[in-house]
């Protein structure tokens, strides 16, 4: 184990956030202003779901913090904070811009709402973000609880060169992502060579019929962060047993905030169980420890932390080509949000460059990889189509 040994970092999500929901009325159309503008007496509607104040599966210290003594500040909003505490590290070559708390806005209960919402803030990061620095990227968000609408908004706000995945909002639907009722979004992402980003945290939302973790509702922070990896274990085995990745072979995910440690034990059981009930999936024509290794990426936001360092790269190094699926994620601004240089501590040197900047180059669709989409769909017509 030693301090980076690449010259140059990919940060595969870091959080940037709307400071107030006044900032994307701009971006909606006039019918939303009068629902969501305070009236007299009244508290302005919040565009970040309604449960973000009192949500018991954040940090006890809460969503805010104050800068100076003066009105609270969302996490990730501060741009010039942004600039220092990511932007003005001397490796930092790219930043992909995710969301934390505003991933919450696509559960609001009002599916026409919540779809608004993230046009709106995609309009918004693209404007008030991208617009600054070159060195900066987005994620399509999408509401997936009208899955032909979060369709159409990748392929509107897809074809702009600097957003370079697809952030899956909260699960909607209430169902494991590989059901075929989320084939429009996985149609809309691999037509335009966006990868999918599953996070922790798709699954907090109250009014959604499922809980975060197995076995129920926890009822406290700490239960949630430890028991966060099982979301990201259901999605991606329904990725898979439900054919997603021979249906959709281009497709690729990144799953956000669930660590890493839990990869070998996880695959060594979907593969026993696949061999063992194979029948029962024809269409899976391969080991899923295969479709993992080919199509799903795993972030080091929240990557675990044992008291030896260099157990983790022992643990992780159990399956062959491990260090092609690690992707750097800052996590910034999370209260566990580490630099480069903090993971790499952790990690066998001769992973950096794989984990900090080569998956990301993979993964991503970069500018230069850009298809025009109508010489795309005339090419995949000419092909006979799927």
């Amino acid at each position: 184990m030693q301090s980076l040994s690449c010259s140059a970092v990919v940060d595969g999500c870091a959080f940037h956030e709307w400071p107030s929901s006044a900032s994307l009325l701009d971006y909606m159309d006039e019918g939303w202003h009068e629902l969501i503008s305070p009236r007299q007496g009244a508290t302005a509607m919040s565009l970040r779901g309604v449960r973000m104040l009192s949500d018991p599966f954040r940090a006890p210290g809460g969503l805010m913090e104050l800068r100076n003594g003066s009105a609270p500040v969302v996490p990730g909003s501060d741009y010039d904070a942004f600039e220092r505490d990511i932007l003005a590290q001397n490796a930092i070559e790219r930043v992909v811009l995710g969301y934390d708390i505003g991933l919450q806005s696509t559960a609001i209960v009002h599916r026409y709402l919540a779809r608004d919402v993230a046009r709106a803030a995609n309009d918004w990061t693209v404007e008030n973000w991208l617009a600054r620095d070159d060195r900066l990227y987005g994620m399509v968000l999408v509401s997936t609880a009208i899955p032909e609408d979060a369709a159409a908004e990748i392929r509107r706000v897809g074809v702009n060169e600097r957003m370079v995945a697809v952030a899956l909002g909260c699960n909607g639907l209430g169902r494991p992502f590989g059901e075929p009722a989320y084939h429009p979004i996985f149609e809309a992402a691999e037509e335009l060579g966006l990868p999918i980003v599953i996070q922790v945290g798709s699954d907090i939302a109250s009014d959604m019929p499922n809980p975060p973790v197995a076995g129920g509702l926890p009822s406290t922070y700490a239960e949630f962060r430890a028991h966060a990896p099982h979301t990201h274990w259901a999605h991606t085995t329904s990725l898979i047993a439900e054919g997603v990745f021979t249906r959709f072979p281009k497709l690729k995910a990144l799953l956000v905030g669930g660590g890493a440690a839990w990869i070998p034990a996880w695959l060594w059981n979907v593969d026993y169980w696949y061999k063992m009930t194979a029948a029962a999936y024809p269409w899976v024509e391969r080991l899923p420890s295969e479709y993992f290794l080919e199509h799903i990426r795993v972030s080091t936001h929240s990557l675990e932390q044992p008291p030896q360092p260099e157990r983790l790269g022992k643990a992780l190094g159990l399956i062959d080509g491990i260090d092609r699926v690690i992707l750097y994620t800052s996590g910034y601004p999370d209260e566990d949000w580490e630099t480069a240089g903090q993971i790499a501590t952790r990690l066998p040197a001769e992973w950096h460059e794989r984990v900090f900047r080569t998956n990301a180059e993979e993964l991503f669709r970069w500018p230069m990889r850009v298809t025009p989409p109508q010489e795309e769909l005339v090419a995949r017509d000419a092909a006979g189509g799927r």
